[in-house]
């Protein structure tokens, strides 16, 4: 995952009590890899290529923004939250800003990477740990080989571990999804559709994610802006097909939760109307009895069956009876 470019002159000086930015120069040249442990203060030389990367240090970025002429709106991008996705070009530079996911603590959480790249030097900027970063900068053979290629290879490198990390994410809502379709149909409740609009919110974030990297991405297999070598078009393409495997399987688990959802609804409401039918059906028995229990029940004076010897135990026939006769009935429409 690789790529080149130009500019000028790098020294460094000033130490500072905060933790500083992590500083990594390229001689082309002569092939002489350094870590710089001191600011910069000069643009690269034309054979150097250098990798600032900046790790929740604002003042880290104040500092170099006048040195690598930074424009005040990509200052106010990079120093924001959740910035959204997107890829802009400038007088000497390009501000690429994307995305990957994390699970912490069975959550999924967004991790934003700001990329500047200008003719032979690339700044990262991220509030979170990156794992991808981590990694690259433990390898110092892999980040030797990237800034020889050119700084867009790092970017390269890092962007495709953030859409790598997308899959993690939507394997867990894939799990998630299918336990929760095993208990719709064991024990429907209302617990659940709680659960499944919350995971139809991660998936539609993620596809809205996916949707705009997609269009920086394509931006950058096209070539379409500036500081890209020709031979990093064809990593940017192969790291565009990878975006357009992310889609298709968010859109897939986006239509399975809306089929759960119309499935748990359609349990429900086939729940609520078993009830409903038994409920209507004790109703209907009792009806009868209600009415036989009100006639002897009324205060008449005279009564037949009140002085019959075995009218009480007429009552309860007539009432069992129709109790008989009603499910009888019930059965034969096949209403129970």
């Amino acid at each position: 995952m690789f790529c080149e470019m130009k500019n000028k002159p790098i020294n460094t000086s000033f130490t500072r009590k905060q933790p500083m930015a992590k500083v990594y120069l390229q001689n082309r040249k002569k092939n002489l890899f350094s870590e710089i442990k001191k600011t910069v203060t000069k643009l690269p030389k034309k054979d150097e290529v250098l990798w600032i990367d900046i790790h929740e240090n604002k003042e880290d970025f104040l500092a170099i923004k006048d040195i690598f002429r930074i424009h005040p709106l990509t200052v106010d991008d990079c120093l924001k939250k959740e910035t959204r996705i997107k890829i802009e070009t400038f007088e000497n530079y390009i501000l690429v800003i994307a995305y990957g996911l994390v699970i912490q603590k069975a959550e999924i959480k967004i991790q934003e990477v700001d990329f500047i790249i200008g003719q032979n030097f690339i700044i990262t900027n991220h509030l979170n740990d990156i794992e991808a970063i981590h990694q690259l900068k433990d390898d110092q053979k892999m980040l030797q080989h990237l800034l020889n290629k050119g700084p867009e290879f790092i970017m390269q490198y890092i962007m495709d571990r953030l859409i790598e990390s997308f899959f993690p994410a939507i394997e867990k809502i894939d799990e998630e999804i299918d336990q929760i379709e095993a208990r719709i149909f064991k024990k429907a409740e209302a617990t659940i559709l709680t659960r499944l609009f919350k995971f139809k919110q991660h998936v539609m974030d993620i596809k809205r994610h996916t949707t705009n990297h997609r269009e920086v991405i394509a931006a950058l297999a096209k070539r379409t802006v500036p500081f890209l070598s020709p031979r990093s078009e064809v990593y940017f393409r192969d790291l565009y097909d990878k975006v357009i495997r992310v889609a298709d399987f968010i859109e897939i688990q986006r239509e399975i939760v809306s089929n759960i959802v119309e499935t748990h609804t359609i349990v429900m409401s086939n729940k609520m109307n078993q009830v409903i039918k038994v409920l209507t059906i004790i109703a209907t028995i009792t009806m009868p009895l209600t009415v036989v229990s009100s006639i002897y029940g009324m205060n008449f004076r005279y009564m037949p069956e009140l002085e019959w010897r075995y009218g009480y135990v007429y009552v309860w026939g007539l009432m069992i009876l129709s109790v008989i006769t009603m499910m009888w009935y019930f059965k034969r429409k096949e209403w129970v």
